[in-house]
C-alpha cells in the first residue's frame, strides 16, 4: 500500500474493506495502545490480547469515529473500556486469589479509567505503587472496613449490620479512609514521605 496517503484516506479506505489499510493503521498505533493497557494490566498476554480485541472492535465500528477526533485518541477510549472490564471481571473471578490489597487496588484502577477522558493519557504507575503502599499502612480496624466494601463487595447496609453501626456511620468511615488513602498517596507521590523519612 502507497505511503502518500494521509491518515484519514486510510480510515475511509478501511470503512469501504481495505483490510490493508487497516493493517497500516493498527501497525501505527500498536505499541502506544499496548503501552497504554500495560499501565494497568501487569500480564503481558492478557495485553496483548486486549489490544488485538481494541483493534477488532476498532474496525467492526469505524463508522463511529469521527474524522474531527484524534484517531489514536479514540482508539484509546476503546481500550480505556476493555482495560475496565477486564480488571472487574479479573477482581470478581480471582477476589479469593488475589487478596484484600490487590482486590482494592484493582477497583480503583477501573475507577481511575473511568475518571479519564479518551484524550488523556496519564500513566498510573506511580499512583498504583502509592496506593498499595497506603493500603498496606491502613490500621487494621480500617483495613477490614475496606476489606468488607471492596473486597467482600458487602453493600454499606450489610456492613452496618455486622460490625453493630449505623449506615450513615459506616458510610463516614469510609470517607475517611479515602480521604487517609488519598492524602497519603499525595504524600509519597510528592516525595515527602521519604523527605519525612531522612530527617
Amino acid at each position: 500500500m502507497s505511503g502518500d496517503f494521509t491518515e484519514i484516506e486510510r480510515i475511509e479506505k478501511a470503512r469501504a474493506g481495505d483490510r490493508d489499510a487497516f493493517s497500516v493503521l493498527v501497525l501505527a498505533y500498536q505499541s502506544s495502545i499496548r503501552s497504554f493497557l500495560a499501565r494497568t494490566i501487569p500480564n503481558a498476554d492478557d495485553v496483548f490480547e486486549l489490544a488485538q480485541d481494541v483493534f477488532l472492535e476498532a474496525y467492526r465500528h469505524l463508522e463511529r469515529f469521527d474524522p474531527n477526533r484524534d484517531f489514536g485518541a479514540w482508539l484509546r477510549g476503546i481500550a480505556r473500556y476493555r482495560a475496565i472490564d477486564h480488571l472487574r471481571k479479573t477482581r470478581s473471578r480471582r477476589k479469593n486469589e488475589i487478596g484484600e490489597v490487590d482486590s482494592f487496588v484493582m477497583e480503583w484502577q477501573a475507577a481511575a479509567l473511568e475518571s479519564m477522558t479518551d484524550d488523556e493519557s496519564e500513566p498510573l504507575e506511580d499512583h498504583l505503587v502509592a496506593l498499595r503502599n497506603c493500603v498496606g499502612k491502613l490500621k487494621d480496624k480500617a483495613g477490614k472496613l475496606l476489606a468488607m466494601r471492596y473486597f467482600r463487595n458487602m453493600s454499606t447496609p450489610s456492613i452496618a449490620q455486622k460490625i453493630g453501626r449505623t449506615e450513615g456511620a459506616v458510610r463516614i468511615a469510609l470517607m475517611r479512609i479515602k480521604q487517609t488513602l488519598r492524602m497519603c498517596m499525595d504524600a509519597v507521590l510528592s516525595g515527602e514521605e521519604a523527605h519525612s523519612h531522612a530527617r
